[in-house]
């Protein structure tokens, strides 16, 4: 009988392609994190972070920074035409409204 530090020894001996490619990603990983850790944790708190309150230019917090949000007026609709007279006189011109 085989004792178990020997055993564990020809485990990692039998499969140590496999444990170098594992250790090789593990690596691989840690160093692309620290990498790109800062953007990413810039990123994490502009997404999930609570944003501050706008302030206006003065300072005060009271006050808007920008103007009231756009308001739609939709176009004014056409006025029907008057009907034109029986009598054959002049016609007045539609008075604006």
């Amino acid at each position: 009988m085989s004792s178990l530090p020997s055993s564990i020894i020809a485990f990692f001996a039998a499969h140590l392609v496999g444990t170098l490619a594992v250790l090789g990603c593990l690596i691989w990983a840690f160093l692309a994190f620290l990498n790109v850790k800062t953007p990413l944790l810039d990123w994490f708190s502009n997404r999930f972070g609570k944003d501050k309150p706008p302030q206006a230019p003065s300072g005060t917090p009271g006050e808007a920074v920008s103007p009231q949000p756009f308001t739609y007026a939709p176009p004014p609709r056409p006025q029907p035409e008057p009907p034109a007279s029986q009598e054959g006189g002049a016609e007045e011109p539609p008075k604006a409204q």
